[in-house]
């Protein structure tokens, strides 16, 4: 689920198998759309984040990857969500 206002998005995902070292945290990329060059990052513990400080009505490329004592897994399929134009809450499942 995630829940989507006009300056934050709150995400979930499902933890991916641990392989041979567990896992030990996340890296969530996040960047509007058409804008790489101002990737921001934030690092999690958990299987949810909520990212804020967003600009209203402006689509994010969201991805996350797994850390583990090998490194930084691959990312995610990019997910692109939308911030509201107000401060309405959305849910989106």
């Amino acid at each position: 689920m995630t829940s989507v206002t006009s300056t934050s998005i709150a995400i979930t995902w499902t933890a991916p198998a641990a392989g041979d070292s567990p896992i030990t945290g996340y890296d969530i990329k996040f960047y509007p759309e058409g804008s790489q060059g101002n990737v921001l990052m934030q690092h999690v513990t958990k299987t949810s984040a909520t990212l804020s400080q967003l600009k209203p009505f402006t689509t994010y490329n969201i991805t996350v990857a797994a850390l583990s004592s090998y490194g930084k897994g691959l990312e995610s399929d990019a997910v692109m969500l939308k911030t509201r134009e107000s401060g309405i809450c959305h849910f989106e499942t």
